[in-house]
């Protein structure tokens, strides 16, 4: 075996130390996979108190009954855009028309805010309707005139009655401070559309 010169030996050591040293304070400096790992005692590590988003949640850590609320939610708003896109074309009454472009506005920005509250926990809502929201717009789409109109509205009295009941619930009960807030907000919104309707 070859015997390494002191000048090389040092050289290897330097090295050596130099790229563990690299690849610690890369780790330590960037909250990575094992920086949110939990400490020898159980509790989270401050890095993994950092990455955990608002309220103190991190990713699939929204109880069941707030990750339902955010799926119903979104569910139910781009179910209403669809249907008041569809009302916008082929309502016989110009009011209906009205109430469908105002769901269009209002819902379009409360489905863009949930989506960004949704980002922060790291989850995606439903980009769709639910399967009952879609046979319902199935079977509109089979009306016109006043029975389109009426069909219509019939759903969406409907709807936001469903949509004040699940906003008031999370409002009350939610435990995301942020979901909760929010629900809140929006609740006087659905109010007036139902009292609209």
């Amino acid at each position: 075996m070859k015997r390494l010169t002191p000048t090389l030996l040092a050289a290897a050591i330097a090295a050596t130390l130099g790229g563990a040293s690299a690849a610690w304070s890369q780790g330590s400096a960037s909250p990575g996979i094992g920086a949110a790992a939990a400490a020898p005692n159980g509790m989270p590590t401050p890095a993994a108190r950092d990455a955990a988003g608002p309220g103190g949640t991190t990713a699939g850590t929204l109880s069941s009954a707030d990750r339902m609320f955010v799926d119903q939610a979104a569910e139910s708003g781009v179910a209403t855009v669809q249907a008041g896109k569809l009302a916008v074309q082929r309502a016989r009454d110009p009011r209906v028309r009205l109430f469908a472009q105002r769901m269009i506005d209002d819902h379009d920005t409360a489905n863009d805010e949930l989506a960004k509250l949704a980002s922060a926990r790291r989850i995606t809502p439903p980009g769709e309707p639910a399967l009952r929201h879609r046979k319902e717009m199935d079977a509109l789409q089979t009306r016109s005139g006043v029975d389109f109109d009426r069909a219509y509205m019939r759903g969406q009295i409907a709807e936001h009655q469903k949509a004040v009941a699940r906003f008031d619930r999370q409002a009350r009960m939610g435990q995301d401070a942020e979901l909760r807030q929010w629900a809140a907000k929006l609740l006087p919104t659905l109010r007036e559309h139902l009292q609209m309707a």
